[in-house]
């Protein structure tokens, strides 16, 4: 089992209009943003290093976040759902989502494993759809 949903952008313009086709998508699918991280900034400012850039976007759909927290009232310390958006070597850009059944494989609990292959199928369709596999 891998622990993430990947596929390549393919729509027109570069790494802005990736990450706001990633994040129109993902509202499509019931998600907001609650975090954004910039780690090519981050690391240019506490270590003078070059990163290409890379994005990751803390995605959280509320009525599954309530159901899990229901399910397993400390299942706040694995959410929201990471979503990164990166810039490869060759120009092109990566979209990935944390597949939230992998993650929950840590905590045995049933209920949680319904609610994560739900929000894992959301996820999917999210992610296929900046990769041009859903219309």
């Amino acid at each position: 089992m891998t622990y993430h949903i990947s596929t390549m952008y393919t729509g027109p313009g570069g790494f802005d209009e990736a990450v706001a086709a990633v994040t129109e998508a993902l509202a499509d699918n019931g998600f907001g943003i609650m975090t954004t991280i910039d780690v090519s900034a981050t690391v240019k400012a506490k270590l003078d290093a070059d990163l290409p850039p890379y994005l990751i976007l803390g995605a959280c759909n509320p009525g599954f976040a309530l159901r899990a927290i229901h399910e397993e009232p400390l299942v706040g310390v694995m959410l929201p759902c990471n979503v990164v958006v990166r810039q490869l070597a060759d120009g092109g850009i990566q979209v990935s989502a944390v597949d939230p059944v992998a993650s929950m494989t840590a905590i045995d609990n049933p209920g949680l494993s319904h609610v994560a292959s739900e929000v894992r199928d959301l996820l999917t369709r999210a992610v296929e759809r900046v990769g041009g596999l859903e219309e």
